[in-house]
């Protein structure tokens, strides 16, 4: 039976895809078999993968091992090295990766010519990876579409340790004929269905799972049982943290740590402390030792929030403990460096290739850590979950809080998913908080039901301090910005008097401060950090890595007014 009638008959993606490296496993003895002279005549296939590259499908990384370990397992770190994969999609070629050399050669070309160019280094790190489970040479292959665009990248590892630094040119025939396979067997293998795993339905933290998130998580899924870092991309609030949990809690580091770190809430000068931990003395304030987040979760998982948000010198820092896998706390003696043993999931809102492009995020981290990538959808593209998220909510809100069952009803429902949700999943939650709270007050103490109804959720939507901003940008867009800006300052005065006449906790000169800090967090919570502080003209500040300091001051600053003034909340100056 040839391929093709395998893929034809194949019911589904994982069969079709085993199918194809299978055959691309004895395709490469073949080819060693029939070659007669040259060291990589002597190499021999030890395993073939296919990984797709960053999108929400549903296809994750797959392993074919014609011999595989006693005991079953897997070997971890699956993923080909990031820099290879950049140079696949780069030139929709194959490429050969010897590891003990620690170069990259393309192969192929125009016509039946060979094209050999020496295209970088191996990172150390990658080299000592595929080393330690014997790849001395690694064939990487593009799996392109009609238009030749790179969907994902399939890699055949080697062991050849007489072809250390051999020229690949006997190579050029076998990678033709390898792609041509693969090129022959996409068509069909993208068509097949991916059957997602039945597990997925019984999830605590996932209670709503739609369509594409079903795809989503079939995919953070197969990356979760191995050990490659996962960067989660996606808007804010889509759940990416409730994801990095998810995975871990399936993970063979289940029973170990895990812990959740957002950048955006640890200041640029203590943020090398907190992943490493420091000594005593290590700078001011150092009054006693302290483990970093690197040593609390060894053995389990560490989610780390926001990456976008690390500054130059901090990335320099974790690039450099992810390539030795080892670390120190600050000012300690470098006898005293650790063995790492941390599962990393990383997560960003903004598009960190854009941030690479513009000198702003080092290509050689992003490529580190980007080698398992799922894309969260946001709400916007979930619209069959959101009656699912409401009612669950609904019914949390009401436990959480000891209150009668809570239903919304399909009127409700019907508001709630006539608006969009920037916000997404967490937006939505607050919204259904204040709807719940409006029916619990109409159905009365004694009711035995709440019921949340369409009125119910227009007033939360309406209240929603989250398009209090956006209404703000467009009535300024309009011209009529200085007249706003006026209004608020007389409500300040006319506040700050009403205030001293009722003998109530006074508003000064010195709280005026809330129209520049609220400025900063309104800003940043429109455009987020970094670009929020370049609206306001402070590129300088975003350069030299202040701008998160600053925003920590202007948080510290509303937050102390708010408890001053009595837990008075300034809504769209919340904490972002």
């Amino acid at each position: 039976m040839t391929l093709n009638d395998e893929l034809k008959r194949a019911e589904s993606y994982e069969q079709g895809a085993l199918a194809l490296l299978k055959t691309l496993i004895v395709t490469v003895e073949t080819c060693i078999s029939e070659a007669t002279i040259g060291p990589l005549g002597t190499a021999k296939p030890l395993r073939a993968l296919a990984q797709f590259g960053e999108s929400m499908d549903a296809r994750g990384v797959l392993l074919y091992e014609p011999n595989q370990r006693p005991n079953g397992e897997s070997l971890a770190n699956l993923s080909t090295s990031g820099t290879t994969r950049a140079l696949v999609q780069r030139v929709s070629l194959p490429v050969l990766v010897d590891t003990a050399a620690g170069h990259m050669e393309i192969i192929g070309g125009p016509g039946d010519r060979v094209n050999l160019m020496v295209s970088g280094e191996l990172p150390t790190l990658s080299r000592r990876l595929l080393q330690g489970r014997e790849a001395s040479h690694v064939l990487a292959f593009p799996i392109r579409d009609d238009r030749r665009q790179v969907l994902g990248v399939i890699t055949v590892e080697l062991r050849c340790p007489q072809g250390v630094a051999a020229s690949a040119e006997p190579l050029g025939l076998w990678a033709r004929r390898l792609q041509q396979l693969i090129d022959e067997a996409t068509p069909l293998l993208l068509n097949l269905r991916v059957v997602t795993d039945p597990s997925l339905d019984k999830s605590v933290d996932l209670p709503v799972l739609g369509d594409t998130m079903r795809g989503v998580l079939n995919r953070l899924l197969s990356f979760a049982r191995h050990k490659e870092p996962v960067l989660l991309t996606g808007p804010s609030g889509v759940g990416k943290t409730t994801l990095a949990r998810w995975a871990h809690e399936r993970s063979s580091r289940s029973s170990q740590p895990f812990e959740a770190l957002s950048l955006l809430a640890v200041p640029d000068e203590l943020l090398e402390s907190t992943l490493l931990g420091h000594v005593r003395g290590a700078f001011t304030g150092a009054e006693r030792d302290r483990d970093g987040a690197f040593a609390r979760v060894q053995g389990g998982s560490l989610f780390i929030d926001d990456i976008d948000a690390l500054s130059p010198r901090a990335q320099t820092v974790l690039l450099g403990v992810l390539e030795r896998q080892s670390f120190r706390r600050l000012g300690e003696d470098h006898r005293r460096e650790q063995n790492l043993d941390v599962r990393f999931l990383f997560g960003s809102h903004i598009d960190l290739w854009a941030l690479v492009e513009k000198g702003r995020f080092r290509a050689d981290l992003l490529q580190r850590i980007s080698g398992f990538t799922v894309a969260v959808p946001s709400l916007t593209h979930r619209q069959d979950e959101l009656p699912g998220w409401a009612r669950y909510m609904a019914r949390r809100y009401a436990s959480q809080h000891g209150l009668p069952p809570t239903s919304v009803t399909d009127a409700a429902i019907h508001k709630l998913s006539a608006v969009d949700w920037p916000g997404n999943l967490r937006q939505l939650d607050q919204t259904v908080r204040r709807a719940c709270i409006r029916a619990e007050e109409r159905a009365g103490r004694d009711a035995a039901r709440i019921v949340v109804e369409a009125e119910d959720a227009d007033n939360a939507i309406l209240e929603d301090s989250r398009r209090a901003p956006a209404a703000a940008t467009q009535t300024a867009a309009s011209g009529d910005w200085r007249s706003l800006a006026e209004q608020a300052v007389l409500a300040f005065v006319a506040e700050a008097e009403r205030r001293r006449r009722a003998g109530e906790a006074p508003l000064t000169l010195e709280d005026a401060k809330l129209f520049r800090e609220g400025v900063v967090l309104a800003a940043v919570s429109l455009f987020g950090k970094t670009d929020g502080f370049r609206a306001l003209g402070e590129d300088d500040m975003v350069l030299h890595g202040n701008h998160t300091k600053r925003l920590t001051s202007a948080q510290r600053f509303m937050e102390k007014l708010e408890l001053r003034l009595g837990g008075v909340s300034f809504y769209g100056f919340r904490r972002t």
